[in-house]
């Protein structure tokens, strides 16, 4: 089993936005639009992935209680992904040696050239289309276009690397996804697609009514969205709004949320 826990759920910025803003998101009162940048963790057997690890890491990890991570898998380098890496105090969290960080040779370039000597890590490169283990979890790394100059992947994950067991897709930055990378895409258990904006065309995300589409023609078991912008919807109606336009296997994550895959 997998345990999927939304450390974070916003984009770039968190929400409600900083300063004084009285749109339907940033005066809204449910708890579930109060949204810290996208983190996802993995569980299982007591073993702790982080995926991504951005400025609000420290506070994430102390309202679940995370005293343990075992290795941190980057999607790309842009800041609200990587700046909580220097925040954190992983020689208590991983007092083995050395974090081990996972992430492609564009990525570790730019930590270092951001970080230098602040943040000390066991640096493991990772390339497209090519698998690596994480003790029982098995990961493969897929190009999809992002931002220019920044390599960015999605993440298909299984436990053990078998065919027949449940695969996680995570997707949270992307606005297009190559050919060759959606064949290991479709048919999946559970797809985390990003929805940082709603309906608008702009340079480096896909908005979340073409999303909708993709997820069907991929034909995802289930699909949540997350890395969600303040040019959405509240949370509620956002939920509402893609389970009308996508059907009842469509959903929207929310900061805390666990879902298993089984």
């Amino acid at each position: 089993m997998i345990k999927i826990k939304f450390l974070g759920t916003s984009a770039t910025w968190p929400l409600p936005r900083p300063g004084k803003c009285f749109c339907k998101i940033c005066y809204s009162s449910d708890p579930r639009d109060k949204r810290s940048r996208s983190v996802l963790l993995l569980q299982s057997k007591n073993y702790n992935v982080l995926i991504d690890c951005g400025p609000d890491i420290v506070k994430q990890l102390r309202r679940e209680k995370i005293k343990k991570i075992e290795a941190v898998v980057i999607t790309h380098a842009h800041s609200d992904h990587i700046s909580g890496l220097k925040r954190v105090d992983f020689k208590r969290l991983h007092p083995e040696g050395l974090l081990p960080l996972y992430a492609s040779l564009n990525a570790h370039q730019i930590i270092k050239n951001n970080f230098g000597e602040k943040f000390d890590y066991q640096k493991i490169r990772i390339s497209a289309y090519k698998k690596f283990s994480i003790n029982h979890f098995s990961f493969l790394p897929f190009l999809v276009k992002h931002y220019q100059g920044i390599t960015t992947y999605g993440f298909q994950i299984s436990l053990g690397g078998k065919e027949q067991n449940p695969k996680l897709i995570y997707l949270p930055d992307y606005k297009k996804v190559p050919l060759k990378s959606e064949r290991y895409i479709k048919n999946c258990d559970l797809l985390i697609l990003g929805g940082s904006i709603l309906s608008k065309k702009i340079p480096w995300h896909n908005p979340i009514t073409e999303g909708i589409k993709l997820a069907k023609r991929w034909k995802a078991k289930k699909v949540y969205f997350t890395h969600i912008g303040h040019d959405t919807l509240p949370h509620k109606a956002l939920e509402k709004f893609v389970r009308e336009k996508g059907g009842k296997n469509f959903h929207v994550a929310y900061d805390g949320l666990e879902v298993k895959l089984t």
